[in-house]
């Protein structure tokens, strides 16, 4: 563990730069009106893929080698996704256990009113079940589904990124 830490401190800070670009964009949501989890939270998209990009790029120049593997591209892409992730999700709740932002309480008003637009199409029994799982739903439970899809964005992307990245050894023209 601490040679894998070593290996990717460059990588990790800028995981740590890229949760706090994110956790100021959490925050400008929240001061524009709009739920963290709502469709506008889409905007914020582009974090993980510019923090890993630029964590991509500081390893490659970092190295000795010129020649960086798909593999070894694609582990400092997830690395700096998944420390940017769980700093992020862990801000985000420290924050709201320290402060009541109000964040819970937009994400159950744009939720109540797409279940009220669609309650017409599916009937009154769909929509009782509905405001029964939309009150179930906690601060944690969002957080944890938020970082479930960071991380499987983040794979995307990191997959992306390797392939674009890669530099491969010339084989020789025999």
């Amino acid at each position: 563990m601490k040679q894998l830490i070593e290996n990717h401190k460059t990588t990790l800070i800028y995981g740590l730069y890229g949760a706090l670009l994110g956790f100021a964009f959490y925050f400008m949501l929240l001061v524009s009106g709009n739920s963290p989890w709502s469709s506008a939270s889409w905007m914020g998209a582009w974090i993980p893929a510019v923090t890993a990009f630029f964590s991509i790029k500081k390893y490659i120049s970092l190295k000795v080698d010129p020649f960086v593997s798909f593999s070894g591209i694609f582990r400092v892409a997830m690395i700096a996704i998944f420390t940017q992730a769980a700093v992020y999700e862990m801000l985000m709740l420290f924050s709201n256990a320290l402060m009541d932002t109000g964040a819970m309480e937009m994400y159950h008003a744009e939720v109540l009113e797409y279940a009220d637009q669609i309650s017409g199409v599916f009937g009154d029994e769909l929509y009782e079940k509905m405001m029964v799982e939309i009150e179930k739903t906690t601060l944690s439970s969002l957080a944890f589904g938020d970082f479930i899809y960071k991380i499987i964005g983040g794979v995307i992307v990191s997959l992306i990124l390797a392939a674009t990245l890669k530099k491969n050894k010339s084989l020789p023209l025999n």
